[in-house]
């Protein structure tokens, strides 16, 4: 019998340990899963192309997003179409000339612009980097993304190392 109540006695003060310790899990878990609002965001121009017959300005704006936590400052190249001498909006927001987004993961993974034709637009990047084309198009330019040096296989292995996780 005394056994009995001596092992409740440890299963009553273990148990709001092992909530704590629940609850704990899922705060960590449920802010790991949540995107992260800027605390502060600044946009800084990197780039500015005319097209050949200046029509359209396309712009790389490097955007750098930190949440106000320790380490967790993000930056992205964003590839912007527009009208010159048109204002630049910004913001976490996506604007209408956005076209293309890099994630930096360093500053040697910049893209570069090249305007093919009057309608046409090149970006390069790295063959290893995360983008995102959000538009093949844009008012009647095509907007095309050149690896480099283009190595699908090589590529297809880095995202594949992410998408495990």
């Amino acid at each position: 019998m005394r056994l009995r109540l001596r092992r409740w006695i440890y299963i009553a003060i273990a148990i709001p340990f092992v909530m704590a310790a629940a609850f704990v899990a899922l705060v960590v878990v449920w802010l790991g899963a949540r995107p992260l609002a800027c605390a502060s965001e600044s946009t800084v121009k990197a780039q500015v192309l005319f097209s050949p017959n200046g029509a359209w300005e396309a712009d790389i704006d490097e955007r750098v997003c930190s949440t106000g936590s320790i380490a967790s400052t993000a930056s992205d190249d964003i590839v912007v179409i527009r009208r010159p001498g048109q204002a630049a909006g910004r913001g976490a927001a996506q604007q209408p000339g956005d076209v293309f987004v890099i994630q930096s993961q360093s500053p040697e993974q910049v893209p570069t612009l090249q305007w093919l034709s009057p309608q046409q637009l090149q970006i390069t990047v790295p063959n290893l980097s995360f983008v995102d084309l959000l538009q093949s198009s844009y008012q009647g330019i095509q907007i095309t993304v050149k690896f480099d040096p283009d190595d699908p296989v090589e590529r297809a292995k880095f995202l594949a190392q992410f998408e495990k996780h």
